[in-house]
């Protein structure tokens, strides 16, 4: 199909324009550009009627319900997800986007081992990597999947808003079974669940604008440092999984910072839920909250470990060299096992960062249960 041609060549074209040596390819003179695949989903939407009937009809259905923005985002979006992924570069300094079929060199890990060596990213060579015409059916199948669910639609409409969107190209996609191998498969795809992503759409208009400026008026930067915990990997440049900022989703499943988008947004909805309990969170954006049902009254957030109210002046003021009075931390570590998921997660004040390092909550406090009965023994405490 000559349709489906033109998108390969346009995808494999811009892969030699921006990949360079981020995957040991020629490197590219100054700073890579992006990899600005804008330019492909339009060419396909002006192309459409180049698609077979079936295809073309499933596609025209779903454009007819929806602005021409709210579409080519949509579109965007599956293209994001069926042809490209965001993979840790060779030097592990960030991460680049590039297509899952065209071959490269990735910084791999042998299991059991910190032993780093250069491994290819390929199909049949990395569990996220698939071949081209396996991408195609996913873009096929996943607009076959959204024409069957208006709410899944209508969600994704609603994604096209960034004051609804937590993070670029944000869709309603994901696996079946992500510890797959190839995980990228037509037969492995699935729409979302749909709790946490509808609450957060109604969530992040509302409480966003009480964060984005701290107590100076200048941008406090929690927006993004939320989005960064949320949705990214952690700086881990040594140890068995080296990955830099990666999309969790996008990790090898064996990877301890994996998380489904699911997961995600778990852990976001627990930290803005949270965050509007934070005591002086507004009233008037508090009752805003509750009207629209995203909760019911609740207590004051506290801190897991020092038990003390969370302040929300103190998280907008930010801490003394740029550092936050606020950390969020997992209840397990990941490395003992924890999941990044809502249930998992937990705003901690700076005391109780320091306090719990790298232990689970239960045994921070049953470490500190040990200190005091000691103390009370040598009668230091009453």
């Amino acid at each position: 199909m000559r349709y489906l041609d033109t998108i390969k060549q346009k995808f494999e074209e811009l892969e030699t324009e921006t990949v360079g040596a981020s995957f040991g390819g020629p490197s590219i003179e100054g700073r890579a550009p992006n990899f600005d695949f804008s330019p492909v989903v339009t060419w396909a939407i002006e192309n459409i009627d180049e698609l077979d009937i079936e295809s073309k009809s499933t596609i025209t259905a779903i454009r007819d319900n929806m602005s021409e923005a709210e579409f080519k985002y949509i579109v965007s979006s599956i293209f994001r997800f069926a042809f490209c992924i965001e993979l840790t570069n060779l030097k592990i300094t960030s991460t680049k986007m590039k297509t899952r079929w065209v071959t490269g060199s990735i910084t791999k890990t042998r299991l059991g081992t910190f032993e780093n060596y250069v491994g290819t990213f390929a199909p049949n060579q990395d569990q996220r990597s698939s071949s081209f015409e396996e991408c195609a059916g996913i873009l096929f199948k996943c607009f076959e999947l959204l024409s069957s669910s208006a709410m899944h639609l209508a969600v994704a409409k609603k994604l096209q808003s960034q004051k609804c969107r937590g993070t670029p190209y944000e869709s309603v996609f994901t696996y079946i079974d992500p510890s797959l191998s190839p995980v990228h498969t037509v037969q492995n795809i699935r729409l979302t669940e749909l709790t946490d992503i509808e609450w957060l759409i109604l969530a992040r208009p509302l409480i966003r604008p009480e964060i984005k400026l701290n107590l100076e008026g200048k941008d406090s930067k929690l927006i993004s440092k939320i989005a960064t915990k949320c949705y990214k990997t952690d700086r881990s440049q040594t140890g068995e999984m080296q990955t830099n900022r990666a999309k969790r989703w996008e990790c090898l499943s064996v990877d301890f910072q994996h998380a489904s988008i699911e997961e995600c947004w778990s852990v976001e909805r627990k930290l803005l839920n949270e965050l509007a309990h934070f005591q002086g969170f507004p009233d008037d954006k508090k009752s805003a909250l509750i009207e629209r049902g995203l909760f019911g009254t609740q207590d004051v957030t506290l801190c897991p470990i020092t038990l003390k109210p969370m302040i929300f002046n103190e998280i907008l003021g930010g801490g003394a060299h740029g550092e936050s009075n606020f950390q969020v931390g997992h209840m397990v570590p990941l490395k003992a096992g924890g999941r990044h998921s809502g249930e998992n997660i937990k705003w901690i004040s700076q005391d109780g960062n320091r306090i719990q390092g790298s232990l689970s909550i239960s045994a921070t406090q049953e470490m500190l249960r040990g200190i005091f009965n000691r103390m009370m023994d040598v009668g230091i405490l009453s």
